[in-house]
């Protein structure tokens, strides 16, 4: 009795195609992740700029994103927090802050954070900026 080969092949030719389809897709769906994250990382900085004015037009850091005058343009995917204020997303969302980080604002200086959650896992990206214009990822949800 002969055994055919030719099933065998197609068989490991299909998974072949479909291991390297499905690696394209999860390559695919973080470069998606990251370029969302680009959203945070320019709000932020706007909102570096904006509390720079306000603390050199009145000597202290505005407290809400209104005193600041932001509103973020287009459909963010990301929620914004300073103490008392929020700027929620309006895709995907509601986000609550991680308990480890907290937006502040004092005499010294402030922390804005950024909350979103960018790909299909329940995970968060967390973004901060603060007065010395650091800007961080402290979860950094493309990277899971």
């Amino acid at each position: 009795m002969k055994l055919s080969v030719a099933p065998c092949v197609a068989f490991c030719s299909s998974l072949a195609v479909f291991c390297l389809l499905f690696s394209a897709c999860e390559n695919s769906e973080k470069t998606l992740a990251a370029s969302y994250q680009s959203e945070a990382r320019s709000n932020l900085r706007a909102i570096y700029v904006l509390q720079e004015t306000c603390y050199s037009e009145r000597s202290t850091y505005c407290g809400t994103f209104e005193l600041l005058n932001f509103n973020p343009p287009g459909m963010n995917r990301y929620a914004y927090f300073l103490p008392g204020d929020r700027i929620p997303a309006e895709k995907g969302g509601p986000y609550q802050l991680p308990d480890t980080v907290k937006p502040r604002v004092n005499e010294k200086g402030y922390q804005v954070v950024a909350v979103g959650n960018i790909d299909s896992d329940p995970g968060l990206d967390v973004w901060t900026v603060d007065e010395t214009e650091s800007l961080q990822n402290v979860i950094n949800d493309v990277e899971k």
